[in-house]
């Protein structure tokens, strides 16, 4: 008889027992375990300075743990296999929007005309198609975002770890992005790690939102979300406003529980 029970996709991020101390004093994170699964979207919250941003670097391979380990099974060893969209878009002003999007390619001695098609390509998929030329002095913050995110999806990352990319932007900005964000994730099936101080955001997003304690960094629960059409409507909807709600509340009980 055949197997018709579906299995679960591969683990691309394995994080296990993990420590971070920056001092005998300061401990960033402790007792740290996830896995995210291929394709999947998972959001991490937690209060200020609880080591949210500080996991990403791990996963990047940025910074290195005290104790534990951070495995990425089936994740190429390679320039670009890991991508990184910083919460400043991080632009060089004096060249071009395809130039900045053509920057890591150009570091990884990728031929001219395969830089110039291939930052078409991510600039379209972003929605800046036709402006290619401009500089970014030109740009909104929103528009700076998208570019910030051609220059990561150009490498066509396997794993892509978002760190509050949207937090200084307006909430219809935001939400905008929301959407280009869920449709550029899903349609490469990225497995994707998104830090944001927003319930609303993450719970929007995600497949399954982490919460975690203040400082030392602990997972206090881990929340998933049912939703498989995500529209802006969905915000009003009474299951959603429940499940921020959860989410909110668990925030709350890791911080008065450190």
């Amino acid at each position: 008889m055949a197997d018709t029970e579906a299995r679960p996709d591969p683990v691309r991020v394995g994080i296990r027992n993990l420590e971070k101390r920056f001092s005998e004093d300061v401990v960033a994170l402790q007792n740290i375990n996830l896995d995210v699964r291929e394709g999947e979207f998972v959001s991490l919250v937690g209060p200020s300075g609880c080591g949210k941003s500080t996991l990403l670097r791990l996963v990047a391979e940025l910074d290195q743990p005290t104790s534990g380990t951070v495995q990425r099974p089936g994740v190429a060893e390679t320039p670009g296999s890991i991508g990184f969209v910083f919460q400043d878009a991080h632009l060089l002003p004096w060249r071009s929007v395809r130039r900045n999007v053509e920057l890591l390619l150009e570091l990884q001695d990728v031929a001219a005309d395969e830089r110039r098609k291939r930052a078409t390509e991510a600039l379209a998929r972003v929605g800046l198609d036709g402006f290619e030329d401009a500089y970014p002095r030109q740009l909104s913050g929103g528009m700076k975002m998208r570019v910030s995110l051609a220059r990561t999806l150009v490498l066509d990352p396997q794993v892509f770890l978002l760190d509050e990319p949207f937090g200084a932007l307006d909430e219809i900005t935001r939400e905008k992005l929301n959407d280009d964000l869920l449709r550029l994730a899903g349609a490469s099936r990225l497995t994707t790690l998104f830090v944001t101080h927003s319930v609303t955001e993450a719970v929007y997003l995600s497949d399954r939102v982490v919460v975690i304690s203040a400082r030392p960094g602990q997972i206090v629960d881990e929340i998933s979300v049912p939703f498989d059409e995500r529209q802006r409507s969905l915000r009003s909807a009474p299951e959603f406003i429940s499940i921020c709600a959860a989410v909110t509340d668990t925030l709350y009980r890791g911080m008065a529980e450190q």
